[in-house]
Parts: structure tokens; C-alpha cells; sequence
């Protein structure tokens, strides 16, 4: 990873907050890229500073207690539909 971001042009590091995409946490999350449709990514302005991701939650995915960083791992819906509509949109460019 280290060496891929410092190869010129090539590559760039976006930061985006999962709580602007709808996620339950505020979330900091970067984002190594070589994709140039990809834009920057919203921040939560005003968000509580960063939850701490630790112990134990009941999981609805698995219908059990789950670690919280397993349920916080997911990406929200919100930024992969943003994603998909970055890369139809980029499929419809010359």
C-alpha cells in the first residue's frame, strides 16, 4: 500500500466519513485509488468524535452477538450506491 501511494499520477488517497453515506458510526475511512471517476468523499460536519469500536453487540446479520468491529465493517448502502452511480455515469463518458 505505502508503495502504491506514492507512485506519481497514478494513484490518490480519498477520506469520506461512512456516517455521510448513512452508516451508523462516524466512521473515518481512506480510500486508495487509481479510479479516476471516483470523486472525494463526504465528511460528517459536526459529527461526535470518533465511536470507539469495541466489545460486543447482538447482530441481526447472524442473529447472534457479534464483535461491533465486524458489524462496523460493512460499507454503508449509502456510499455503495453513490460508487455505482460514479461508475455508470463514467461508463457513459467518452
Amino acid at each position: 500500500m505505502k508503495r502504491l501511494a506514492t507512485l506519481p499520477g497514478r494513484t490518490r488517497l480519498l477520506h469520506l466519513d461512512q456516517c455521510a453515506y448513512g452508516g451508523p458510526y462516524h466512521k473515518p475511512t481512506g480510500v486508495l485509488t487509481n479510479a479516476p471517476w471516483l470523486d472525494e468523499g463526504l465528511l460528517c460536519g459536526g459529527a461526535p468524535p470518533n465511536t470507539v469500536l469495541e466489545g460486543r453487540v447482538w447482530s441481526y446479520k447472524v442473529n447472534k452477538e457479534a464483535r461491533l468491529t465486524s458489524e462496523a465493517a460493512e460499507y454503508p448502502t449509502g456510499l455503495c450506491e453513490d460508487w455505482a452511480n460514479m461508475v455508470e455515469m463514467a461508463k457513459r463518458e467518452p
